[in-house]
């Protein structure tokens, strides 16, 4: 046969279906990474935070080794990860007294988490006000079980003047590690500034 009869040669092509299952697998894909809604928050205790999803308040009573106080918590929700900063107000309260605030609520983060133990760090949170030093922290890094669920908790705890402040992420260990949701966690830290 004539070479310049034949039919052209076609590029070779996936067989029928192949397009539909990559697009399906994409999806798949995109429906294991959280979508993240940012938005900025100005709290009534005054400090500042970029949330991942619209915020929520809640109050509730607290125990904090015998100290009865208010604890308002600031939450935002993605899947099954929660954003949150929570707020103790000691008016009055000396410096013993904040110190002492502050441990009992690092152990009661440990403790709901049911970890046997955590990362412990020195860090600064920035201030809302440009020129004003940052305020010294706490980072806490701890990874335990919640009904029999793998989980990790990353956050930072602070005190300024009769206030005790409490960062943290909260979610399923796995989703954690996903780097969409490590730098998610990063931005949301990073993101508070106190009064």
């Amino acid at each position: 046969m004539n070479p310049l009869l034949r039919a052209p040669s076609r590029p070779s092509q996936p067989p029928h279906g192949a397009g539909l299952l990559a697009a399906l697998a994409a999806l798949v894909l995109l429906g294991c990474t959280p979508h993240f809604d940012w938005r900025d928050y100005q709290a009534p205790e005054g400090f500042v935070a970029t949330f991942p999803a619209r915020v929520q308040k809640a109050a509730r009573p607290i125990d904090l080794d015998g100290l009865a106080v208010n604890m308002t918590m600031h939450a935002a929700r993605v899947d099954e990860t929660a954003f949150v900063v929570e707020v103790v107000h000691l008016p009055g309260a000396s410096d013993s007294t904040l110190a002492k605030a502050e441990d009992a609520i690092v152990r009661g983060l440990v403790q709901n988490l049911g970890a046997s133990g955590f990362k412990d760090a020195p860090v600064q949170i920035a201030s809302v006000l440009p020129q004003a030093p940052p305020v010294a922290g706490r980072a806490i890094d701890a990874s335990g079980a919640v009904s029999g669920q793998p989980m990790r908790l990353v956050g930072r705890v602070a005190m300024k003047g009769e206030w005790v402040y409490q960062i943290m992420v909260v979610g399923p260990a796995s989703t954690l590690e996903q780097p969409a949701v490590e730098e998610a966690v990063d931005t949301f830290l990073r993101s508070v500034r106190l009064p």
